[in-house]
């Protein structure tokens, strides 16, 4: 991590960041001469590639400000007004036993939680004041010059110089990975394939058939690198200490992943966070229970947030769809607030209203739907653990295209289109630099 000042008469910026962001030291003396803290990272956020976090020092008052998917995991200490890297640095209470038992069955939690009842998490997109200490995720700067992305404009060269160095894809052979080393070799870059084979993972041989074929396409070598319950049983203390409120299989399988190849590479891609923004939810094409859950988003829920009576067939579909999963009928959010409530309690990416405490809801404050729904998966998906855990990576250079703010802002502009409700990544399939046949089979 590095870490610039940059003081302009009594503004002042500290910037903490990954080694292969271009600060534009120049450019940002020039913006904070005069500017307000909503302007200082809406700049940030929209020109400087995901791996940073900010102190602002603006007019006797202190803050906190992130990147889009919060690329570190930052601890503000509500009693001592100071944030750290550390959690523990700051915990000396009781555990919230009931956050707790949400890690236990979620695997990360929601929102601004944390185990502590003292401590939050920063949030991605966000502006902390560490004198009132009140956060609010930035949807000026994320949802401004939004009609200026009507289709995918998507380039790798975008992210990262690739000059002279080694560069790896995670690669599963699913669409996103497929995608990302066409675009690679487009620009002229043949990257290493790793494949993460987990005993833990049902999928894990059908996926590797998928990903062998998908090499073979671009005559690539394949890397298989297994990951086992003695590695993950053996990082287990180490990255509960580091992450007490992200533990997850999840997580530990990707850093055991990460570790056994950063030697290999100087630079890794992945297609994290391409289902949290590409469409509602998860982005399976032609999946029946998916292509459901897509469709409650895109009608359903949109009439419930506006207070908008539903039709027999509005509650016919909801009640089908909630009985396929599992879920209990009275679960079913009614009106604005419990729909609103019940995302911080989802299953499935299907809103559940339960007895737990009420959630902080002042995020979605003065959004429209499709806003408040992209801010649902920065505060409830983003802000939870695999993000974090692959671009916090020191020893690698970690690179999240589907991750950026521009990305996003295509994607958001997709939501309308029907057809993404059971083909979502149709735009991706499209850029693929090879003929499409059977490849399909595999890919969706």
């Amino acid at each position: 991590m590095k870490v610039i000042k940059i003081a302009v008469n009594k503004t002042i910026l500290i910037i903490y960041h990954i080694d292969f962001i271009d600060i534009p030291i120049n450019d940002i003396k020039l913006l904070i001469n005069d500017s307000t803290i909503e302007e200082i990272h809406g700049y940030l956020l929209n020109n400087l590639p995901n791996g940073w976090f900010v102190e602002v020092y603006l007019k006797d008052n202190k803050y906190l400000i992130n990147d889009f998917i919060s690329s570190f995991r930052v601890y503000i200490s509500k009693k001592m007004k100071n944030w750290t890297f550390d959690f523990w640095e700051n915990f000396n209470n009781e555990p919230n036993y009931a956050v707790v038992s949400e890690i236990i069955s979620r695997g990360y939690t929601t929102g601004d939680r944390t185990i502590s009842d003292e401590i939050v998490k920063l949030l991605p997109s966000s502006i902390y004041n560490l004198d009132t200490l009140s956060q609010k995720v930035n949807v000026n700067s994320i949802f401004e010059g939004i009609d200026l992305f009507r289709k995918l404009n998507f380039s790798i060269e975008n992210y990262i110089s690739f000059k002279n160095k080694k560069v790896g894809v995670a690669f599963s052979g699913g669409v996103d990975s497929t995608f990302l080393v066409s675009e690679l070799i487009k620009v002229g870059i043949n990257p290493s394939l790793y494949f993460m084979k987990s005993e833990l993972d049902d999928e894990s041989n059908t996926s590797l058939d998928q990903a062998i074929y998908s090499a073979n396409k671009y005559n690539l070598n394949l890397n298989i690198i297994e990951v086992t319950s003695a590695d993950i049983n053996n990082s287990f203390q180490n990255y509960f200490n580091l992450y007490p409120n992200d533990y997850s299989i999840g997580l530990h399988s990707i850093k055991c992943f990460i570790k056994k190849i950063n030697n290999d590479v100087d630079i890794l891609i992945t297609g994290q966070n391409s289902d949290t923004f590409l469409s509602f939810g998860v982005t399976r094409s032609f999946h029946l229970l998916e292509t459901l859950t897509r469709v409650l988003y895109r009608f359903q829920y949109r009439k419930i947030f506006y207070g908008i009576e539903l039709n027999y067939l509005d509650k016919l579909l909801l009640t089908t769809v909630y009985y396929l999963r599992g879920l209990k009928f009275d679960t079913i959010p009614s009106n604005k607030l419990d729909l609103l409530k019940g995302w911080a309690n989802e299953k499935f990416y299907l809103s559940t209203v339960t007895n737990k405490p009420d959630s902080d809801i002042t995020y979605f404050d003065n959004l429209n739907y499709y806003e408040a729904v992209v801010v649902n998966k920065l505060v409830n998906h983003i802000a939870g653990n695999h993000s974090l855990v692959w671009s916090d990576e020191q020893n690698i250079h970690i690179v999240l295209p589907f991750g950026d703010i521009n990305f996003m802002k295509s994607c958001f502009s997709l939501y309308e289109d029907i057809s993404h409700l059971y083909n979502p990544k149709r735009v991706l399939l499209k850029k693929l630099n090879f003929k499409r046949g059977l490849i399909l089979d595999h890919l969706i």
